[in-house]
C-alpha cells in the first residue's frame, strides 16, 4: 500500500531534518519511505561524525531561547543543543524537577545561563505569570519552541477514557500550547 505523496514528502522531509549535520546528535534510525511511497520503513541512518564545536558556537550566540517541555527527551536535546549554539536557555517541566535541574547543570557547564521554571500548559494561571517570568530571567526572548505535551500512554492518563483523554489532549497540546504562544508574543 502506497502512502500519500503529502504524508512521504513529510517524512521524507523529517528525516533529512534529523539527519541534517546542523545537529551535533547522530540519528541511529528514522521512520522513512521508500521511492515509491511506501510507509513506514525503519531503516538505520548513517551515522554522522560530530561537526567541530567551533561550527556552532555563533549560530545563537547573544540570543534567549526558551523551549517548553525541556526536562528530558526531545526538549532536553533541543536545549542543549541551542546552549551549544551559544544560546541562553530557559526551559520549562512539569513534574520531572530533577530532569529540569540535570539540564540547567548541563547548560551551564556550556558556559550558558540557563532558567528553569515550573509550567502546567492545562492551568491559564502558569501560562500568563510564566511568560513575563521567562522575559525578566534572561533578559529578552528570542526564540520560543513549543515541545511540552500530554503524555496520555503511560502514568496516570493511561487509565483515562478515551473522552478524558481527548479532552486533555485538546487542553494541554492545543489549548495550552496556544495560549503560552499567544503570552509570548
Amino acid at each position: 500500500m502506497s502512502a500519500p505523496p503529502a504524508i512521504a514528502a513529510a517524512a521524507s522531509s523529517a528525516l533529512r531534518t534529523l539527519t541534517s549535520s546542523c545537529m551535533a546528535a547522530t540519528v541511529s534510525s528514522a521512520f522513512v519511505t521508500e521511492r515509491d511511497g511506501r510507509l513506514p520503513i525503519l531503516r538505520q541512518a548513517q551515522d554522522r561524525p560530530e561537526r567541530s564545536r567551533g561550527a556552532t558556537d555563533a549560530a545563537l550566540s547573544g540570543r534567549a531561547v526558551l523551549v517548553t517541555g525541556a526536562s528530558s527527551g526531545i526538549g532536553s536535546a533541543i536545549a542543549l543543543a541551542a546552549a551549544r549554539a551559544g544560546a541562553d536557555v530557559a526551559i520549562t517541566y512539569r513534574a520531572n524537577a530533577d530532569g529540569a535541574d540535570e539540564v540547567r547543570r548541563a547548560i551551564g557547564e556550556l558556559g550558558r545561563r540557563a532558567a528553569v521554571f515550573q509550567l502546567d500548559l492545562a492551568d491559564l494561571a502558569s501560562i500568563r505569570d510564566f511568560a513575563s517570568a521567562a522575559r525578566r530571567a534572561l533578559g529578552r526572548l528570542d526564540v520560543w519552541i513549543n515541545n511540552a505535551g500530554v503524555d496520555i500512554l503511560t502514568g496516570g492518563a493511561a487509565s483515562l477514557s478515551r473522552v478524558e483523554k481527548l479532552d486533555l489532549l485538546i487542553a494541554v497540546d492545543m489549548c495550552g500550547t496556544m495560549l503560552a504562544s499567544w503570552h509570548a508574543a
